[in-house]
């Protein structure tokens, strides 16, 4: 895996503005940064969907961590997360070398389901490349069925989180269905 890294969500974590064109307010924490590599460009000369996805389920990976899950979580509370909904939306091209960051957003959560919304941005000017909006269950891995995340630093870090967000205007894009029809 070329290029990614994984971030560490403290509180409302910013990329370095220095070089770097600022996000919105409603960006998000920074959950994943990289820059688009070779293996990443298709024949077309810009980023292929695969690299988009690849870097979005990064991104994800790296939030949940950030949230304080393990791998060794499902084995110690038999509970994990399924992802049970995904919808990506490519807005922008990006080109090989182009710095780029993800942000998350928690849309809402009842400590079993949870809304969750990504965006990638293109670190040298802030627009918007593309957003991942998920829907997980919390579940119980013997019963099998959706189960309360356990009072615990991870949801403390959820609770935390949406506590951080109040007052923040929400992600433009957030809850757009997949329509022919014009949405924006």
């Amino acid at each position: 895996m070329r290029g990614w890294q994984i971030g560490t969500l403290n509180a409302w974590r910013r990329p370095p503005m220095g070089e770097y064109a600022a996000l919105p307010a409603s960006a998000g924490p920074v959950c994943w940064t990289g820059y688009v590599g070779p293996d990443d460009i298709d024949e077309n000369g810009h980023m292929n969907v695969k690299s988009y996805d690849r870097i979005m389920e990064n991104a994800d990976m790296a939030f949940f961590y950030d949230m304080g899950w393990t791998p060794a979580y499902p084995q110690q509370e038999a509970k994990g997360y399924f992802r049970v909904e995904k919808h990506v939306r490519y807005q922008a091209e990006l080109l090989e070398g182009t710095p780029i960051c993800v942000t998350a957003w928690l849309a809402a959560t009842d400590g079993k389901r949870f809304h969750l919304f990504f965006q990638l941005w293109n670190r040298s000017d802030g627009r918007r490349s593309a957003t991942m909006e998920t829907m997980l269950l919390h579940m119980d891995l013997t019963t099998r069925r959706p189960a309360p995340i356990p009072d615990n630093a991870q949801s403390r870090a959820w609770n935390a989180l949406l506590e951080t967000q109040k007052g923040v205007p929400v992600p433009e894009g957030l809850g757009r269905r997949v329509s022919m029809d014009r949405q924006d």
